[in-house]
């Protein structure tokens, strides 16, 4: 049957793992083409269908791709399930191993956010330390899930396996939960309490190429807020929005996500491009005039000492 008529969606890695599961009889796959999932694929999915399955390589680079696609669907609305492959296979290899009931096998085994990322831990869950990293990491997961009665049985759920309350659990989630301001949403609107302009800059060099090619004028004594000249050094040392989401400070993850729904969905227009050249410029002109201002004081010590030189004969 169609993608609509199952409400089934499987979201697979490749066109080759698309054609074989078409091939096979799987006639509800997709897949995002050499691409990492985005939340624009998510809504577009969501109009078919609301359960989906992630049967992405059985290795750790289908499970990173895996935890990093969860928060995209949740936000989405969806309810994705991770079916795990065996370890070096995919679903296009195994079918055409003859293997086919091995990815069915996994489709009727998928885990749920908790399971899967749970299960990712599950060795560091006896440190109490580690398994507090492991449920933060769950949480941010959660926090921003658009059906908010899947995201409270979820929410239960890890509770149960825990022993932490959910009261516990949702107060811990709420520093993760993107914040939407009470007024204008877009880019440049209001400084906002934690969220500096700098900032705001900074992350859109993470979303955008002629936005990073004007941040990397800069160098990271151009920024007065520590925050933006962490994200810079981020930016320039090439690490991925996720990363800092998943492995950043509460902070850093707080403020990555209300500046990202501040900036929605939207893409940099002709006005939002012009304020970070002229931002750009303006931090270019403050560390030339720090220069010659620094210059100048160097000049001036130079000149008293030689004045004071003068004075004590000590010049002929």
């Amino acid at each position: 049957g169609s993608i609509r008529e199952k409400n089934v969606a499987i979201i697979v890695e490749g066109y080759m793992d698309y054609l074989m599961m078409y091939q096979t009889g799987l006639k509800y796959a997709v897949a995002p083409l050499g691409t990492a999932l985005t939340e624009q694929q998510a809504r577009v999915i969501g109009r078919y269908a609301k359960r989906i399955y992630l049967l992405y390589d059985g290795d750790e680079a289908g499970r990173k791709a895996a935890r990093r696609a969860l928060p995209i669907l949740l936000a989405a609305g969806l309810r994705p399930r991770v079916s795990l492959l065996p370890e070096g296979e995919d679903p296009a290899s195994l079918i055409l191993q003859g293997e086919r009931q091995v990815v069915i096998d996994a489709l009727r085994n998928g885990l749920d956010t908790v399971d899967f990322l749970l299960g990712q831990g599950e060795r560091t869950l006896d440190d109490p330390d580690k398994m507090a990293e492991v449920i933060a990491e769950i949480l941010q997961v959660l926090a921003n899930a658009g059906d908010q009665l899947y995201q409270a049985l979820l929410l239960k759920k890890l509770s149960e396996k825990t022993g932490l309350s959910v009261a516990t659990l949702k107060g811990r989630m709420q520093i993760f939960r993107a914040v939407t301001p009470r007024k204008s949403r877009t880019m440049f609107s209001g400084k906002g309490k934690l969220v500096s302009g700098e900032f705001r800059v900074v992350l859109w060099g993470f979303r955008d190429d002629r936005a990073r090619r004007l941040v990397f004028e800069l160098d990271e004594n151009c920024f007065e807020d520590e925050a933006a000249r962490e994200l810079f050094e981020a930016l320039k040392a090439g690490k991925e929005l996720d990363e800092l989401l998943m492995e950043g400070s509460d902070e850093m993850r707080a403020l990555i996500s209300k500046a990202l729904m501040e900036m929605e969905d939207s893409s940099l227009d002709d006005e939002g491009l012009e304020f970070i050249e002229r931002f750009v410029r303006d931090k270019k002109s403050n560390r030339v005039a720090k220069e010659l201002m620094k210059s100048q004081e160097d000049i001036d010590e130079k000149l008293r000492r030689l004045i004071e030189l003068k004075k004590e004969g000590s010049l002929t």
